[in-house]
């Protein structure tokens, strides 16, 4: 259904439009595992974003694609994805966040996936469910064209019986069982005893896959490989170690490949670009059966036809060809290529000495590096579970190596560099170690005086001491001297800034000006000090969110200008029509423009209930507490911090008086 849906690309027209399809075949090519890059894909396809407002991590795009989906302004589509189950192991993934629990009217999702996994158990346990259909195993009629099709191709048939024993087969209702049932009676050079060999087929996808590798072993493949050097470890047990010898680089003879690749061309299929000669298996099930026979089955001094693995385990069989691929991929040239397995085979063995200081090469560093947020190579860090203070360490003493090195003789280069790392440490919560880096930036620009970076720079150490200041629950008044050095960061980042009119300088500067007004209200909240008083600072944010709200309408980004606007009712204090005002303002914008499920409105929602609690409309606060909640489950799912906190709202006593009377569910606040 997938791949026919996929090659029609448009439909019959919905309302006077045309159906855009958009597809995902996960597994087929590098990257298609993973969900950030198809969600992202899927944004940038459908129009909702431009590059300027495409997501820098997983949970942000997953938010997106959920509000998208739910919008019922966007171009109609439907999103085919095969095989959902496939994804790379992510929360977003896990629990298809991405996908809101109610379709806009135009939008229709189409998935395929195996039964009872994790996605499949997610999307029928919502209400309503997913609209499930099975795929029923073939008739006795489709397994025998597919038989005498497949076998056709080659000259060959069987007899009347010879079908009968095939078909009686359980599995043989199961096209992939089937197909590789044929190929193994195809190939198979004895006709007298054809019939001897059908009973042997194994009645089990694996065991017949299992059963494929040892006739694969028994045309000598195993020994074609065995007896190369850098393929297998000597089997007298001692593994010579890395600095022994120099790492082979030989490749396998073109004969010896055309003997290893006839036995198993039709289980393989073309991976990645056209022409670049990766090949993997075709069906993810023959690789697991690959990966069952010869590593999680390995016993001690286990035998495999005439071969002897050296393996006491599949712990050490692992370990072993993740080493070998490690020390394979340690040489390679083509960094995009490296980035691909290298810190995976280091990340599997452990390697935290090796992995450390290729994440700190500036190549790679140049390579995975992101203004707003760095998420694969930040991934790789956590993947390997090197905690915080190493990757500080390591990002820190590189730094200081390379400025003690010859190669440190431009100080433009330096300074971007510390730019660089100190964005990458405050992605990585790591604030004090960014902000000495930030500083050292800014001393070296100082003596240069370039406009440009010195906006850059003030507004880095403005945005450090915002994200960290974000890890505060409650904004208290001892937090004064904190938001002052924050206030004047971004004041002086926006007064560089003025100098320049390009578009992206100006919503540097709407978005600058934004967390400045939050930081006014938010000292004029705690009332202000004897160097600027509560009503000066109110005045001040509205001031700085009025010129925000101006910089996006002229660049015509409606969601920044409706964030703007939400800021702008907080920068009211209290509750008052102005306030309300601009929350509704905000609202009917970002719900025209990027729907409901988005964090932007889940943040509005909140400050609306706040507004009607503190105005004492119960009923209506009752109603955005709600809105907030559902709107939290569906971008952030049942566990998430921020959803915990709506449930808990909705758990008051007032609130559950009000839902009992409105017939609508209280969450559990234990969920």
């Amino acid at each position: 259904m997938a791949s026919t849906l996929a090659l029609h690309g448009k439909l019959p027209q919905n309302d006077g439009k045309d159906w855009h399809v958009f597809y995902n075949f996960v597994g087929a090519v590098p990257g298609s595992t993973d969900l950030f890059v198809a969600l992202k894909r899927f944004l940038k396809e459908i129009e909702y974003v431009d590059d300027s407002h495409m997501p820098k991590d997983l949970d942000t795009a997953a938010q997106l694609c959920s509000g998208a989906l739910s919008n019922s302004n966007i171009r109609p589509v439907i999103l085919v994805v095969d095989a959902l189950n496939q994804f790379d192991d992510e929360n977003a993934a896990l629990s298809v966040t991405w996908v809101p629990r109610k379709l806009a009217p135009q939008v229709r999702c189409i998935f395929s996936m195996i039964y009872d996994t994790p996605q499949h158990k997610v999307l029928m346990a919502r209400e309503p469910p997913a609209k499930e259909l099975r795929l029923t195993p073939l008739d006795m009629n489709e397994r025998q064209a597919i038989v005498k099709n497949y076998l056709g191709r080659f000259n060959k048939s069987l007899d009347d019986e010879q079908m009968q024993i095939l078909l009686a087969k359980e599995l043989s209702e199961n096209p992939l069982w089937l197909s590789i049932a044929c190929e193994e009676l195809r190939v198979y050079g004895n006709f007298r005893k054809l019939t001897e060999k059908i009973r042997s087929l194994q009645d089990g996808l694996f065991d017949l896959e299992k059963q494929v590798m040892d006739r694969l072993l028994e045309t000598e493949l195993l020994k074609l490989l065995g007896d190369e050097g850098n393929l297998f470890p000597s089997t007298d047990g001692e593994e010579k170690k890395d600095n022994d010898k120099e790492k082979s680089t030989e490749m396998l003879p073109a004969y010896r490949w055309a003997e290893v690749y006839r036995g198993l061309h039709v289980f393989l299929r073309p991976f990645g670009d056209s022409g670049e000669g990766r090949l993997d298996f075709y069906h993810r099930s023959i690789s697991k059966a690959v990966r069952q026979k010869y590593f999680d089955e390995i016993e001690e001094n286990n035998n495999v036809g005439d071969q002897r693995l050296p393996f006491a385990n599949s712990e050490e069989a692992y370990s072993w060809w993740h080493r070998k691929l490690a020390d394979f991929f340690e040489g390679e040239k083509n960094l995009d290529r490296q980035l691909e397995e290298y810190p995976y085979h280091l990340t599997e063995l452990g390697d935290h000495k090796r992995l450390k200081e290729f994440l700190v090469n500036w190549d790679v560093v140049e390579a995975l590096y992101d203004v707003e947020f760095s998420a694969r190579l930040l991934s790789i860090w956590h993947k390997a579970a090197i905690p915080g203070p190493e990757v500080e360490q390591a990002y820190v003493e590189a730094m200081e190596n390379y400025k003690n090195s010859t190669n440190s003789t431009n100080d433009q280069d330096l300074s971007l560099r510390y730019e660089k790392t100190s964005r990458i440490l405050t992605q990585e919560g790591r604030f004090t170690a960014a902000m000495r880096l930030a500083e050292a930036a800014m001393e070296i620009e100082k003596q240069s005086a370039r406009p440009e970076r010195l906006a850059e720079l003030y507004h880095l150490l403005g945005f450090i001491g915002d994200e960290e200041m974000r890890l505060e629950e409650y904004m208290l008044r001892t937090h004064l001297p904190r938001i002052r050095v924050i206030i004047d960061n971004l004041s002086k980042s926006i007064e560089y800034r003025k100098q320049f009119d390009t578009a992206e300088h100006k919503r540097k500067m709407g978005r600058a000006l934004n967390r400045l007004a939050f930081y006014y209200s938010g000292w004029a909240g705690r009332g202000g000090d004897s160097t600027m008083d509560a009503t000066t600072a109110k005045d001040l944010a509205i001031k700085a969110v009025d010129e925000s709200i101006e910089v996006f309408s002229e660049l015509g980004d409606e969601v920044f200008k409706a964030d703007a606007t939400t800021t702008k009712g907080v920068c009211y204090l209290r509750p008052c029509p102005e306030q309300i005002q601009c929350y509704k303002e905000a609202c009917e914008c970002l719900l025209r423009s990027i729907g409901e499920n988005h964090v932007l409105v889940e943040r509005l929602y909140l400050n609306m209930g706040i507004y009607y609690e503190e105005a004492g409309d119960t009923n209506q606060a009752y109603t955005y507490f709600r809105k907030w909640y559902l709107v939290c489950c569906n971008i952030f799912g049942d566990k998430h911090p921020r959803t915990k906190r709506s449930i808990s709202t909705l758990n008051e006593a007032t609130y559950k008086q009000i839902a009992a009377m409105c017939g609508d569910p209280v969450p559990d606040v234990t969920e």
